[in-house]
């Protein structure tokens, strides 16, 4: 359900794209979606059945996607304004996918525009809607690292990287797992949450007591995003280990 009007004119959007292309049978596709968005949309992309539609990011690992309807002619990799890009530089020095996304938008190259980053040694590969890819080719520096950037990159695409994180926590609380992952104090947490900067699984959550299983997906603005990989049984003291992965 949408959560806001925000993400119901969104889905307004997405309704009249699907009634376009059956019109017209035409093929359509919209900017990146993240994956709150392509939530939002499926169950109404599915229940349309006179439309056929796909969602592509570049590559089958990326998590945000382009959406793709169409009324007609079959769905392509045309009907995709993607362009992958890649960037080098020497492998002594360490980039992070927020430096990356952090030079692209300081271009003034919008969110919407940028799809998913992949971060190497010496590399990384950016999937770019085709509007922003010649202002992203034009960089010359990543922070203060000089790089090279050039067209393609599908035929290396760096794993995704993680940072595993430990530590106990009394209960599964929202608020007591932000506190192990992020290291910062459970009020500190808990002011996070209630500000709305924490996502629990795609959606915004407010509440701090919110109960966590494991599989679940953090993301917490300006801090990343995480996987609560394993909860272990309790320990001598009544604490639960807990172990999680930080995309890098």
């Amino acid at each position: 359900m949408p959560a806001d009007e925000g993400e119901r004119l969104f889905l307004r959007g997405v309704e009249e794209m699907m009634e376009s292309c059956y019109s017209r049978s035409a093929c359509k596709s919209t900017y990146f979606l993240d994956e709150r968005q392509r939530l939002l949309c499926a169950p109404m992309l599915v229940a349309h059945t006179e439309v056929e539609h796909r969602f592509f990011g570049g590559h089958p690992e990326c998590r945000r996607a382009v959406l793709a309807i169409s009324g007609g002619p079959p769905i392509g990799e045309g009907c995709f304004p993607i362009r992958p890009l890649r960037f080098l530089y020497r492998k002594q020095d360490v980039l992070t996918h927020r430096d990356f996304l952090g030079a692209l938008l300081s271009l003034e190259i919008e969110r919407r525009l940028v799809g998913d980053i992949f971060v190497g040694e010496g590399e990384a590969v950016a999937f770019l809607h085709q509007n922003a890819a010649p202002l992203a080719l034009e960089i010359k520096k990543v922070g203060r690292v000089g790089v090279r950037v050039e067209e393609g990159g599908l035929d290396r695409v760096p794993p995704q990287r993680f940072e595993e994180i430990g530590g106990t926590v009394a209960s599964l609380r929202l608020d007591g797992v932000l506190g192990v992952l992020l290291r910062q104090s459970r009020g500190r947490c808990t002011q996070l949450v209630q500000a709305g900067q924490v996502q629990l699984n795609h959606r915004e959550v407010l509440s701090p007591s919110e109960p966590l299983e494991e599989g679940d997906v953090l993301s917490v603005r300006e801090a990343g995003r995480f996987v609560l990989t394993a909860v272990g049984g309790p320990t001598k003291k009544g604490r639960l280990g807990i172990t999680a992965q930080k995309y890098l």
